[in-house]
């Protein structure tokens, strides 16, 4: 009895791609993609996210999950709270 079976060409899975990303503002960062993303340190966004106008997040067990077209809307929002010149796009 063979309890180890070879593989044959026909019985291997096909190779994983990488999935392809239809639109980049439906990407889902987590804190430390998000702060990048910000140009800030990763404590920083957690203490604004404490705040009452911190960006938009979900929690997801013990991680904090933003959306990058949620963080490009709060910080528009917020330049024009602030009046602050931004760059433009």
């Amino acid at each position: 009895m063979n309890l180890f079976r070879e593989e044959t060409p026909d019985q291997s899975e096909p190779p994983r791609s990488e999935p392809t990303r239809q639109n980049d503002d439906q990407q889902v960062l987590s804190a430390g993609e998000a702060a990048a993303f910000l140009r800030v340190s990763k404590w920083a966004l957690y203490d604004a996210c404490n705040c009452m106008d911190g960006p938009p997040h979900r929690r997801l067990g013990r991680r904090i999950l933003f959306s990058r077209q949620a963080l490009l809307l709060w910080l528009d929002h917020t330049r024009a709270t602030l009046n602050v010149p931004g760059r433009t796009r």
